[in-house]
């Protein structure tokens, strides 16, 4: 399999002439470079040379009047800067040639729950060590032909760090304060244990408003399709154990002193503290391939982008559905933003990537990653009589890129991917 990126420097999307932006006037205001090093200790790939590591914070100021950004939910509810536009910042990491004439192509890639899975899979590499945040070069086969690797944290509740890939959200306020209201987290143990955070894995949770939250609701069932059992309200509260052993109040934790049972399925029903716009991950992946694509000096590309790639798996396949669901394959310039896409093992899901107290790690089934549509072409829901297609607002506004999805038995058994190919009825 050989891979083609193209001629660096080619016209971007659709045949549209880039803007020349001012760095003021894009939604990245700055990249701020926390470290630069050799990539695989300066290993050289064929004629390409050696690679470097990049890695940083972008820093983003968007305009939520601005009609291509009206589908973010609550970005109008967001704190603004004095010019009116919502800040929030993203991790951001490269790996590129250090001769700037060798850079043919770009992949941008969403981390899958934080951690950079595009060089391992694609270039047969071992993932990288916990506490590692360069990928192993593997057989080399991405950086041999001059592609560069683009990694971006887009996701509000990964536990950021070194190794982790996460964006910082704002919140949603009314009346100046953050916005309250129910949410809900399912929790599935693997074990028994008296103590488990408010999200799914080990993720930043939606913290619970102070309060005695009388009406907060614990729900056990013991498969997916089971019947829901009540446990009463006073059976559990907000709390966990420190490491001496004692109670103590969180609004991160739930207790439940009787314990959680590996296997059964739990749902807690209460109100958030927060409402982070967890959009903005979704704006991110899209105002990173515009900033790409200008000639600024603090571009670490040093030139124009020529062809640029998304890539997802998994989690991030389908966060890359619905990013294409929405229309944003198109910046705020009008530019097509990525020219490619290469979506795995995501079936024909969306997911929780765009909805007030929406948690990206949230895996419950069914909820926002199963709603209609679900092919890229149109065809008829049989459930609501709804006809329409994912790639619709892109259809109308002639950003859609080239797409390569591929799935595997796993996601057709689960039964899901067989909608990308056929009509709800069959």
């Amino acid at each position: 399999m050989r891979f083609f990126p193209g001629t660096w420097g080619t016209a971007p999307g659709a045949g549209a002439t880039p803007l020349s932006w001012n760095d003021s006037r894009m939604a990245v205001l700055r990249f701020e470079v926390t470290s630069r090093a050799p990539y695989a200790d300066g290993r050289t790939f064929g004629d390409v040379g050696a690679y470097e590591q990049i890695d940083g914070t972008l820093h983003f100021a968007l305009d939520p009047a601005l009609v291509c950004n009206q589908s973010i939910v609550d970005l109008d509810l967001a704190p603004c800067d004095s010019q009116g536009r919502v800040r929030f910042e993203a991790d951001f990491s490269m790996v590129q040639p250090v001769v700037p004439a060798a850079r043919r192509a770009v992949i941008v890639e969403l981390p899958n729950r934080g951690r950079r899975r595009v060089v391992p899979l694609l270039n047969m590499a071992p993932l990288a060590a916990p506490d590692t945040p360069a990928a192993p070069a593997g057989d080399g086969l991405l950086f041999e032909q001059g592609f560069v690797v683009a990694s971006l944290g887009w996701q509000w509740d990964v536990y950021r760090s070194d190794v982790l890939l996460g964006l910082e959200a704002p919140h949603a306020c009314r009346d100046g304060e953050p916005m309250r209201g129910q949410t809900m987290v399912e929790m599935r143990p693997n074990a028994d244990e008296q103590v488990r955070l408010l999200a799914d894995r080990i993720h930043r949770p939606l913290p619970a408003s102070a309060g005695a939250q009388a009406d907060a609701r614990l729900l056990v069932k013991d498969f997916e399709d089971g019947v829901d059992q009540l446990i009463p309200r006073e059976d559990w509260q907000f709390a966990r154990l420190t490491a001496d052993g004692m109670l103590e109040a969180s609004a991160e934790h739930i207790f439940y002193e009787a314990g959680f049972e590996a296997g059964k399925i739990y749902q807690l029903v209460y109100e958030s503290a927060i409402a982070p716009v967890a959009g903005c991950g979704l704006l991110a992946l899209r105002d990173v391939a515009t900033w790409l694509r200008a000639d600024t000096e603090q571009n670490p590309l040093h030139a124009r982008a020529g062809h640029l790639y998304a890539w997802g798996i998994s989690q991030t396949g389908r966060m890359l559905r619905h990013f294409l669901s929405l229309g944003l394959n198109v910046g705020e310039d009008g530019v097509r933003a990525y020219d490619g896409m290469y979506i795995h093992v995501a079936g024909a899901r969306r997911g929780a990537f765009n909805h007030r107290f929406a948690q990206p790690s949230n895996q419950t089934t069914p909820l926002w990653g199963h709603c209609f549509p679900f092919a890229d072409i149109p065809t008829a829901d049989a459930l609501t009589g709804q006809d329409a297609g994912l790639l619709d607002r892109l259809e109308r506004s002639g950003g859609i890129p080239r797409i390569i999805y591929t799935n595997t038995a796993a996601e057709y058994w689960r039964g899901d991917a067989a909608l990308a190919r056929i009509s709800t009825d069959g």
